[in-house]
């Protein structure tokens, strides 16, 4: 007994250790297959509250969008309450597991930035080509889906 505990122990390390990481190029050929600038649009959010269908349109809280350009920077754009935010940084790719990343690094703090740290950073999952999902909810922040627009 002790042995096939042993042999299931191996089994499952040698399959955990030979997944294989996405290379950030081929998530970059994805995600750039297309015209630049693109424009990603918010079109759900959703909280943490079981039975609740997702806010659209608009009924969301805000209306937001992001531009990313080919040369890597990014604006992020805010209305909410008849005020319009927008900040800047530069975009990367990553993975963590089989989760493919955008990594959001901002120029300058700001309220719109939804994350789980105190830092000018964001975190969007590459849903497909043409949808983006905010990691925010992770840490009871809204589930964020956005659209390719443009």
């Amino acid at each position: 007994m002790k042995n096939l505990f042993y042999l299931f122990t191996l089994l499952g390390v040698l399959l955990a250790c030979s997944q294989k990481e996405a290379d950030p190029k081929v998530i970059a050929a994805k995600f750039n297959s297309g015209k630049f600038p693109q424009k990603w649009q918010l079109v759900s959010m959703s909280g943490n509250i079981a039975n609740v269908p997702p806010q659209t349109g608009s009924d969301m809280s805000w209306q937001e969008f992001y531009l990313f350009n080919a040369d890597g920077t990014f604006s992020k754009t805010r209305e909410r309450n008849g005020v319009t935010t927008t900040i800047t940084g530069k975009f990367s790719f990553g993975n963590i597991g089989t989760e493919n990343y955008m990594n959001l690094t901002y120029a300058a703090d700001s309220e719109i930035i939804g994350n789980c740290y105190a830092t000018a950073t964001e975190e969007l999952i590459l849903k497909s080509n043409i949808q983006l999902a905010s990691t925010w909810n992770a840490c009871d922040g809204p589930g964020l889906v956005y659209k390719r627009v443009e």
